[in-house]
This record gives C-alpha cells, structure tokens and sequence, in this order.
C-alpha cells in the first residue's frame, strides 16, 4: 500500500510537470507569430547606374547605391537601361544593400 501511494504522488508530480512544460511553450506560441510577420515592404526610388543582366540593377539613390533583385520579376532587365529614373519596391535585406523586387515603377506613377 505504501508503494502505491508513493508511485501516485510521483505521476502527479510528473503529470504537474508536463502540464507546466506545455503552457510555458504555449506562452511563447504569440512570441513566435510576432517574428514570422510578414517582412515590411520598402520603396526605393532612383536612377540606374547599371544593369547586371539578367537579374540585377545597380541604383543611385539620394542616400547611397543599392542593388536590386529583379529575379522574382522574370527577366525584366531587358526593359530596363542605364539612366532610367524607376522605383522599386520589394523587401530589403537587413544590411540595406540589396532589395528584392516585387514590382518596378516609373516615379511618375508613383507621384
């Protein structure tokens, strides 16, 4: 008898312990949603400096030069050229030196 009472308040002490295992993870499930958020989108406007066929330009903005993914825009390089005035809008990278194209616009669209 004294056994059986021993090994039951030994599952209830293992039994409280998953339970709290369970709700600290559970906690921190709203944690994790604020994190996979959706990456902020970013507009860059400025001219080209040079095109990096067939998936890349070099822009010269105000504040410095960014190059700028056109993969996800399938082989739009060939309607692009040196000097043309665009914007781009895409996700950048956390250095903020490469934005990942979405879309390109004539600033004049975008004004």
């Amino acid at each position: 008898m004294i056994h059986f009472s021993h090994e039951s308040s030994r599952r209830r002490a293992r039994g409280l312990w998953v339970i709290g295992i369970v709700m600290v993870l559970l906690g921190m499930l709203p944690l994790n949603a604020v994190n996979a958020a959706s990456p902020e989108i970013t507009r860059i406007e400025g001219v080209i400096e040079a095109v990096r066929s067939p998936n890349f330009v070099i822009l010269r903005t105000p504040t410095g030069v960014v190059s700028v993914d056109l993969s996800q825009l399938g082989g739009v390089t060939a309607a692009v050229e040196q000097g043309q005035p665009i914007v781009a809008v895409g996700v950048m990278e956390p250095d903020g030196r490469v934005l990942h194209a979405t879309s390109l616009e004539s600033p004049a669209s975008h004004k």
